[in-house]
């Protein structure tokens, strides 16, 4: 029995030894100043934007980005260098904007014409109120009219 308590009271001083090294330890850590984070700001959707949209100063808000986890495309650093532009993909709330997402700067005009390429088309199919898809075609946009009469026998 004597010798369990030499064990136990070698344990014991062992426990304190470690446990004053690994205090010193924290403590030296502590006093070290930490370095400063380096962020970016970067333009980022204020809520959910669907494709098509023309951007505009208040669709668009800046958040800091660590400079190195950055995501590449993600260059714009002021609203005003996104006014204008043309959304070709939906962009979610807080996520950044990038140069892949907008249509080339000169198009000017939302809606199916700044997704469409000049040598394709788009088809209408037919709809009724429930469904509709109002706000594809702005002014400026040249369209093709078909019509389909039916003859009553």
């Amino acid at each position: 029995m004597n010798k369990q308590f030499i064990i136990f009271g070698i344990a014991i001083l062992l426990a304190l030894v470690v446990s004053a090294l690994f205090y010193t330890r924290m403590q030296k850590k502590k006093a070290q100043p930490l370095l400063p984070i380096e962020t970016q700001p970067v333009a980022t959707a204020m809520y959910d934007l669907s494709w098509g949209k023309i951007l505009t100063r208040e669709m668009i808000k800046m958040s800091p980005y660590l400079t190195k986890s950055l995501p590449p495309g993600a260059t714009f650093s002021s609203p005003s260098a996104l006014e204008g532009r043309v959304l070709i993909y939906p962009v979610k709330a807080n996520e950044p904007i990038f140069e892949s997402r907008l249509a080339p700067t000169t198009v000017k005009e939302g809606g199916v014409a700044a997704i469409i390429t000049p040598k394709k088309r788009a088809l209408a199919v037919k709809v009724d109120r429930e469904i509709g898809v109002a706000g594809f075609i702005h002014p400026g946009n040249r369209v093709d009219v078909l019509v389909t009469i039916s003859q009553d026998e």
